[in-house]
């Protein structure tokens, strides 16, 4: 039956929500009496079980519950089997009464609760991470887990199979350093725990130890084939990445990150890297007691968020390889929000921060469980679930859709209120997917701990739905008494139901009232018309629709459209079975049309014959300079410029269809414009409405913003496609499509810089061995230019250690403290021995070359050529007369990496994403100079000593990156001098004896030459002598004389 009238639009309730059917939920409290118990924690671990003959159950985890059968012990904990009739009934799994060697109390059985189903042998996996050892009076907490397999309901009345991977007896202490620390004593085995196929041949459980080695911590591998072999690994991780309490092996998943031939695993470590946290990515060893072999290493962000609480591995764009999902539960906003890290997997096995998502409600800890929910709405992207336990009074999940780009958008929020008012803890814990009413659809389990609730929660099918309005003679003449419509719908859905009830809300013309749709001889403008589909039939109906009469207002078109919806056909569970009822259906609104507007213009200015001829022309730009090139990371957005020409008579409903190939996506867009849908995986269709009607010679621009910041580096060009409609008549199709490419580019560069903190240190070399150590410093900086963004970068520092000797090495150089940071983070740096590196260096001329231009050489020339390469003891002792009296430049002792002699240390730190060119990385080395160490027949004659290290950077990714001469320098060295007291040269013996002779011999001579001249016989002395002796006869007076000249006597 039609009904129709002045109503208002009716949206039922069901299509606010997604596929979770919160109707027909089912909720399970503990059977365990409250009165003088604690709370035992019903609901901290939940899996669901279904068996051949399609009997199901809910397996429920009580960590703190006492176990009715065993009196003697103190809350060790149990499993509950609850089937769907909401009965529950306890499955004991260790029935032993040895008190001996086991202490149960408090033991935390049912912490992890885990089952890997096929409906024949489904294997269950309990663990009890505080399960205690008895040696003596020492109690060691080793943990234990319990395996069964499961072939129907009564295998949960038998004990389970202890799973003693630890050889108990042994390694529960170990001597370190010459202190006892726990080794395997607090491994706390079990905490957590992964079972995962191994190749189709048996299946791996990996379980999560953060208490081995002193809370180092690590996982423990089982493997179990099909045939029933089993084979531990227990690996050594004493001297490999985790610190004491970095609580490796808190959380655990695997996956295929890199290749579907290769399974990885992860484990969480979110006390380490400086309470900021980590994920390790490794395969384990083949035998035990080695070392993994660690691939990755993901680092937290923020203090304390407890990055790698939680994991989980999935592939959420549909590209074969699974991406890792990381928990972080106390990442702060303003307290305890809560994120979620999404990692996608990228070029050359590396990981990439793909996406964040953020819990909003303070203290929620949104992030503390998470779980891979497999294709749950089967629109062929996998789909998880995020809990926050502690969100508001009652807890909540959430569920997340994926798309063909990996982006996760949340589809559904089920607070645990919905169901109880007295709910807490909801969303502790999420059970794995699974089918267990044989619907074909997965239906999961929710914990709520803190009230001892499960709720089971199964999923409603869905469909697909669309639907069109179809008027086959495009325009409306002002004579026109009636049209006719076409409403077209059709549904289609993975395992939907046959038949589909659904109503048409039709409305028509609701701004201007000039048409009508006549039934019981009255008029409506909004209809409500129900109809019965059949799956994948498309359903076309006729309606007619009347015009009034004498319509002036022809301007604008009449506008009508159908809204398309479903009644709810949910049946109630019948609770006496134990399966429940098929849930209701509901509606995948990203890939369907459940709207459809047309509008029917009226013929105007088109000639005599009532036809409008146009002639539209469309042509693309974009604002992009250089050859339509877009340099990836030089902005977030471009402007694709849509240009329109009408050269013929007037187009009514003109209509311009983009197509967008991805990864490009819509920034904004005109008001005129609307997203249409994804054609195929790759494609965005965009529709935009040009005018109404498009004139003669009028030219329409339309600019639409594409975001560019999806677009990677190995995107090298895209073709974006426009075409123009019209539901006038075109004469002819010419510029009716046109197709443009935008080529991308990169332009990037890094750039390294180093100094040392003092170039030049003093020392004596009359005390030399009684010298300390010269402690200095060497400071490298890296930087980024360019526009686009580098998202790894990898430095490495080459420093010379050691001289070799026949007998032993010569420790030179000790590396005192490294401390690298970029924004505020502190990087991890590896240290690798590098004995002999061809050019790892700088060749030793080059070094002496620049050195020499700065040293003052008191403008002496220098021929830098004389330098001897000493090699060895015998070396020095061989070259010594040759050394003596040598040159300023050949007393340098050089200390570098080019010296076969020279054994190096190689630095190696992985630089995280630049976020701008503003980011820098700093690495100070500070290094101590053993000069006592150096043997005095490295010194004899030398007291210039060099110390060169190198620096080199190199960009990985965006991968394939050339420096080129143009570029800045990706290599450095920095040089240090140790300078020591000025050296005495001796001069030869038969040198001095030489001189004495000579100048004796050079004396003689002189002497000789003077009495030859008469140099010793002086006149006028005689003739002084006689004047006086004149003078003192002739006047007795004294005579003072003035002068000794006398003149000659003639």
């Amino acid at each position: 039956m039609w009904l129709c009238g002045f109503v208002l639009k009716i949206f039922l309730s069901n299509t606010l929500a997604y596929n979770l059917d919160i109707t027909n939920a089912i909720v399970f409290t503990t059977p365990q009496n409250l009165e003088g118990r604690r709370n035992s924690y019903f609901g901290y671990a939940t899996a669901l079980y279904t068996s051949s003959k399609n009997v199901s159950a809910v397996l429920i985890g009580a960590p703190r519950a006492n176990i009715s059968k065993i009196q003697s012990v103190l809350e060790p904990g149990t499993i509950y089997m609850c089937l769907l009739n909401n009965v529950c009934k306890e499955w004991i799994v260790d029935k032993s009464k040895d008190e001996i060697h086991q202490n149960r109390n408090n033991s935390w059985i049912g912490a992890v609760v885990l089952s890997e189903n096929n409906r024949i042998n489904s294997k269950i996996l309990v663990c009890a991470p505080r399960w205690k050892y008895i040696i003596g009076t020492y109690w060691y907490m080793n943990g234990m887990c319990y395996w069964t397999t499961a072939t129907n309901l009564e295998s949960f009345e038998k004990d389970a199979e202890k799973m003693s991977l630890i050889s108990i007896n042994a390694n529960q202490t170990t001597l370190w350093n010459n202190i006892w620390l726990y080794d395997f004593g607090i491994g706390q085995l079990g905490f957590s725990a992964d079972i995962s196929s191994a190749n189709k041949l048996g299946l791996n459980v990996v379980l999560g130890s953060p208490g081995i080695f002193n809370w180092k911590g690590s996982a423990v591998l089982l493997t179990e084939s099909t045939s029933g072999h089993r084979q531990i690994i227990i690996p050594n991780n004493k001297n490999t990445v985790p610190d004491f309490f970095d609580y490796l092996g808190y959380s655990t998943t695997s996956g295929f990150y890199f290749s579907k031939q290769e399974r990885l695993f992860a484990s969480g470590s979110p006390r380490g890297n400086d309470m900021k946290g980590y994920v390790i990515i490794y395969s384990f060893p083949e035998y035990s007691g080695e070392r993994i072999n660690i691939s990755n290493t993901l680092n937290g962000y923020q203090y304390g968020e407890y990055f790698g609480a939680t994991l989980a591995s999935c592939d959420l764009n549909n590209d074969d390889k699974d991406d890792l999902i990381v928990g972080a539960p106390l990442w702060t906003r303003d307290m305890d929000e809560g994120r979620v890290y999404i990692f996608m997997a990228w070029e050359n096995n590396n990981f990439m921060k793909d996406q964040e998502i953020d819990g909003d409600v303070s203290g929620g800890r949104f992030g503390s469980s998470i779980t891979c929910l497999g294709d749950i709405d089967y629109d062929g992207y996998n789909d998880i679930m995020i809990g926050a336990p502690y969100e508001g009074d009652s807890g909540a999940i959430y569920l997340y859709n994926s798309n063909k780009n990996g982006v996760l958008k949340c589809s559904q929020k089920i607070l645990g209120s919905e169901f109880s008012p007295n709910i807490r803890g909801f969303g502790i814990s999420i059970s794995k997917p699974l089918d267990i009413n044989n619907d074909k659809y997965l239906d999961i389990a929710v914990g709520a701990y803190l009230s001892e609730q499960v709720v089971l929660l199964p999923s409603k099918p869905v469909v697909s739905i669309t639907v069109d309005l179809v008027y086959p003679t495009k325009t409306l003449s002002r004579d026109s008494k009636f049209f006719s419509i076409h409403i077209c719908t059709i549904y289609e859905g993975v395992y939907a139901p046959k038949n589909l009830n659904i109503i048409r809300n039709l409305e028509i013309d609701p701004l201007y009232g000039r048409a009508m749709y006549l039934t019981n001889n009255t008029s409506n403008f909004i209809c409500i018309l129900p109809t019965t589909l059949k799956i994948s039939e498309r359903q076309c109906e006729l309606f007619k629709i009347h015009l009034k009469n004498n319509i002036q207002n022809v301007i604008d078109p009449i506008s009508i459209s159908v809204v398309v919806d479903f009644n709810n056909t949910t049946q109630k569970s019948n609770k006496s079975s134990n399966i429940f009822h098929r849930s209701s259906v509901v509606i995948n609104k990203l890939n369907s049309k459940t709207k459809d507007v047309i509008q029917l213009p009226f013929l105007l200015e088109c000639g005599s014959d009532d036809i409008c001829n146009s002639d539209l022309r469309i042509s693309l730009r974009t604002d992009l300079k250089s050859n339509n090139t877009y340099i990836i990371g030089s902005s977030s957005n471009l402007k694709l410029i849509i240009d329109i020409h009408n050269n013929g008579e007037p187009a009514y409903q003109t209509q311009v269809h983009i197509s967008i190939p991805n990864p490009l996506s819509l920034a904004s867009i005109p008001p005129a414009c609307m997203e249409s849908s994804w054609t195929n995986k790759y494609i965005l269709q965009v529709i935009c409405d040009v005018g109404n009607p498009l004139t003669n010679a009028t030219n329409e621009t339309m600019i639409l913003e594409l975001d560019t910041s999806k677009v990677r580096f190995d995107v090298k060009s895209l073709e974006l496609y426009a075409n123009i409609t019209t539901q006038s008549e075109e004469i002819n199709d010419l510029n009716k499509n046109y197709t443009m490419t935008i080529y991308f580019d990169i332009d990037v560069d890094i750039a390294i810089a180093g100094k040392a903190q003092d170039n030049v240190y003093s020392y004596s070399q009359k005390d030399e061995k009684d010298s300390q150590n010269i402690r200095f410093k060497h400071i490298y900086e890296v930087q980024k230019f360019g526009t686009s963004p580098i998202y790894e970068a990898v430095l490495m520092i080459e420093i010379p250690t050691y001289w070799k000797n026949k007998d032993y090495n010569i420790e030179l150089i000790s590396i005192n403290q490294t401390i690298a940071h970029m924004d505020g983070n502190i990087l991890k740096l590896k240290i690798n021995d590098l004995d002999h590196c061809k050019n790892c260096q700088t060749s030793t001329k080059k070094i002496v070359d620049k050195f020499i231009d700065e040293f003052d050489m008191n403008n002496k020339s220098v021929d830098i050529h004389t330098k001897t390469e000493i090699k060895s003891e015998e070396n020095f002792t061989n070259t010594e007369k040759l050394v003596k009296n040598t040159p300023l430049e050949n007393r340098i002792l050089f200390i570098n990496c080019s010296d076969p002699m020279i054994v190096c240390k190689q630095l190696e730190c992985k630089l995280i994403p630049f976020t701008s060119s503003l980011s820098v990385t700093q690495l100070i080395i500070t290094l101590d100079f053993k000069l006592s160490n150096i043997p005095s027949f490295m010194l004899e004659n030398k007291n210039i000593i060099l110390f060169v290290s190198k620096g080199i950077v190199n960009i990985t990714q965006p991968p394939n990156v050339i420096q080129g001469s143009t570029n800045k320098p990706d290599t450095t060295i920095i040089t240090t001098k140790f300078q020591g007291s000025p050296i005495n040269e001796r001069v030869a013996g038969w040198i001095v004896v030489l001189s004495i002779f000579l100048g004796i011999i050079l004396f003689i001579l002189i002497t000789l030459g003077l009495i030859k001249l008469g140099f010793f016989h002086r006149k006028k002395k005689a003739q002084l002598e006689a004047l006086i002796a004149v003078s003192n006869e002739n006047n007795p007076k004294i005579l003072e004389t003035t002068s000794s000249e006398v003149p000659d006597q003639e």
